[in-house]
């Protein structure tokens, strides 16, 4: 069996209903098998401890991999324990609030392609009322928000491509060589603001990130309980 193209590497901490159609809808909507999957279970206390594995099994077969941490460790140190497991040159961060779209992996893989400076790229996300939830990080004076939020999908200025200084990392391609380089993901944010800061190191060695509209992910955003809670500590 030839090494993966890329890993998609998903933290979870309970919310299985969420986790189980985020995995179901990522097997209908990723053709071929040149993928692995790396699911981090952050301590979880509902149905994912048991059934996790077998679904995974199941969809995904010796290219499914689950990770167990006995307790929660928040966002960053699940993923880079992901990242450290990975077989593959790059790596796809995803959210378990998120459903995948027909043929969203090859446009932002061809992306890489093009520029040697991208430092990452995410897909489109929408709500499901096909609403832009995120299409790239923009900064205020105080506040770093998420441009064109609201607008419909089929709006002409949701279809362009953009440079950004961040993106969310709730749907990230990125190369490993380079994630790991950059140490991955800071693990003193909980929850919060990792990716931001992640893009800001790079952004500082010359690296740029896209959102590619022609990747579209439906995001439904912000279902861990407590996701807001550690904001102050996060500033």
């Amino acid at each position: 069996m030839r090494e993966p193209l890329f890993s998609v590497i998903i933290p979870v901490h309970d919310q299985w209903t969420l986790t189980k159609n985020c995995l179901k809808s990522l097997r209908e909507h990723t053709a071929g098998d040149d993928f692995e999957v790396i699911v981090i279970d952050n301590g979880s206390a509902d149905a994912t401890a048991s059934v996790l594995q077998p679904l995974g099994d199941a969809l995904f077969k010796d290219r499914f991999t689950r990770i167990r941490f006995e307790e929660n460790r928040n966002f960053g140190p699940a993923c880079n324990a992901g990242a450290r497991a990975s077989a593959a040159p790059f790596l796809f961060f995803l959210n378990n609030d998120t459903l995948l779209t027909p043929g969203w992996p090859p446009p932002l893989l061809e992306s890489f392609s093009r520029e040697t400076k991208l430092g990452g790229a995410g897909p489109l996300l929408l709500y499901e009322n096909n609403t832009v939830q995120h299409l790239g990080v923009v900064f205020g004076l105080a506040t770093a928000e998420h441009v064109y939020r609201g607008f419909p999908a089929e709006h002409p200025l949701v279809k362009k491509t953009r440079r950004f200084q961040a993106i969310t990392a709730a749907a990230l391609m990125m190369r490993k060589d380079v994630f790991l380089t950059y140490g991955g993901f800071c693990e003193d944010y909980r929850n919060g603001f990792e990716d931001v800061d992640l893009c800001l190191r790079m952004k500082a060695d010359g690296f740029f990130f896209t959102c590619v509209p022609a990747s579209v992910v439906y995001h439904l955003e912000s279902q861990t309980p407590g996701r807001k809670t550690e904001d102050n500590h996060n500033a």
